[in-house]
């Protein structure tokens, strides 16, 4: 078996490490480990191969099947694999529901799609919501597969298992400070403790500012404000992920409100779960295939309200009330959320190796059964403004036009470089962001590796701008 992928890595100006970053630093260190029977392994350069036809031939015409680990461009590989007429096949992922850049990467595939083809996802949750919206997707292989506890370091159980009789309780929290992560939640939880149960809690977070109401001198004078103490939260800038765990260590209850259109998995809630922590956590997304009940708070959806899946927002808030109650039970214990990923850096190893697994795995997928409440939820998503398909002639004409205009927006040496990044401001729906776009890439490598970047200006060559909305039929 020969494959090959990209030599990933990350732009060192990015200092957050998203899930997707995570999972194909841990992807790369299981393959240079080359040390598996059966498995060639040959690492490409992604921006080359679309760049150059010859390279690519090279590379391409030569492999069984190619592993894409370079966000949501996976449709460049299938397209070159029908413009040279090649036979390898492709496994690709999707790291975030309801998004512009991963609805489009499955909108440019379908044209391409083969019954050898494999699609990743990290949770049920992820799986459905894409079968709700692409219903081709479930006659095709489909897994779900998350390896990433590879890295972590030997597991430590805690002596405490409940934070009742401590003089102060630290609440933990890990991500983007952001308000689709409903990082605001917790800042009114904070408060409401203090006002229950003076000096007893404390909240610490760790992440980048995604939000301008989150950031933190704003919120640690509105506690003030309201407590008369600015000393019960405090926020550390992100770190490298290897030190995320002595951050851990601090933490007596990890929180996890988010309620996220992004939201597929949760990586922290296994981390957290593996470093013995007791969780509370929204009762969204991939949240219940990973936590018992009793860490699960009630969340009350925005139904009937527009969205656009080129931004992040929530889709509701979680019960702050029900949160506060779980914490001071004292009922909430570690959960074993880990145990379910434990084994997929070997289930990876299979997908590469085994030419029936994908089929297996998706007939167990057809009889799995996600928790009533969120098949409901799955299916009140109503998507609009979604572009008809495109046969395989239309799409070949567009991809042709979208690869030129990544490879020009990626090559900062080049002349017209900056001539492309104001074409690309005069085109976009939404220039405020692209702006934003603009002025990361001209301070960092600006490259595809940085997930919400380039391949979301990607989608107005395509002119690609779907909405939804929650369809409330309790009321139908």
């Amino acid at each position: 078996m020969k494959l090959t992928l990209h030599d990933y890595q990350l732009d060192g100006m990015l200092r957050q490490r998203d899930g997707v970053n995570l999972a194909y630093k841990e992807v790369m260190s299981m393959l240079k480990a080359r040390n598996y029977q059966n498995i060639d392994v040959d690492f490409h350069n992604f921006l080359k191969l679309c760049q150059d036809d010859v390279y690519a031939y090279k590379i391409l015409s030569n492999v069984d099947c190619v592993i894409s680990n370079v966000g949501p461009h996976a449709h460049y590989y299938f397209y070159l694999r029908e413009k040279f007429g090649l036979s390898f096949r492709i496994i690709r992922d999707v790291r975030e529901a309801l998004r512009s850049n991963y609805l489009l990467q499955e909108y440019l595939c379908r044209a391409y799609l083969r019954d050898t083809d494999i699609l990743i996802f990290a949770s049920e949750y992820a799986r459905q919501m894409f079968f709700e919206i692409y219903p081709h997707l479930r006659s095709l292989p489909t897994v779900i597969c998350y390896p990433l506890m590879r890295s972590f370091p030997p597991r430590k159980l805690r002596k405490t298992k409940t934070h009742l009789k401590k003089k102060q309780v630290t609440l933990g929290y890990v991500g983007r400070l952001s308000e689709d992560k409903n990082f605001p939640q917790l800042i009114d939880l904070i408060i409401r403790l203090q006002n229950l149960a003076p000096g007893k809690y404390r909240l610490v977070a760790l992440g980048d500012i995604h939000s301008p109401s989150c950031d933190p001198l704003k919120l640690i004078a509105q506690i003030e404000r309201e407590t008369g103490r600015a000393d019960i939260f405090q926020h550390f800038p992100a770190i490298d992920h290897d030190q995320v765990w002595e951050f851990y260590d601090g933490i007596d209850i990890f929180l996890f409100p988010s309620t996220s259109n992004i939201e597929t998995f949760g990586r922290v809630l296994i981390e957290a779960s593996y470093c013995d922590i007791p969780i509370v956590a929204g009762d969204h997304a991939a949240a219940s295939e990973l936590l018992p009940m009793q860490s699960l708070v009630p969340v009350s959806y925005y139904y009937n309200t527009r969205f656009s899946t080129h931004f992040d927002f929530p889709l509701g808030e979680v019960d702050i009330e029900h949160m506060l109650a779980t914490i001071e039970s004292g009922q909430v214990v570690p959960s074993d959320g880990y145990r379910k990923y434990e084994d997929h850096s070997n289930l990876f190893l299979r997908l590469l190796t085994t030419s029936n697994v994908a089929d297996e795995l998706t007939d167990i997928a057809r009889k799995s059964a996600l928790p009533e409440h969120r098949n409901r939820l799955i299916e009140s998503v109503r998507v609009m403004d979604m572009p008809a398909s495109r046969d395989i002639h239309q799409t070949n004409v567009l991809m042709r036009e979208m690869l030129l205009w990544f490879c020009q927006l990626q090559d900062k040496n080049s002349e017209k470089y900056r001539s492309k990044l104001k074409e690309l401001l005069a085109i976009s729906k939404y220039p405020e962001r692209t702006l934003r776009y603009i002025d990361k890439s001209l301070k960092s490598r600006g490259d595809f590796t940085n997930v919400g970047g380039v391949d979301f200006e990607l989608c107005h060559i395509a002119a690609f701008y779907p909405n939804f909305e929650l369809v409330d039929h309790r009321t139908e």
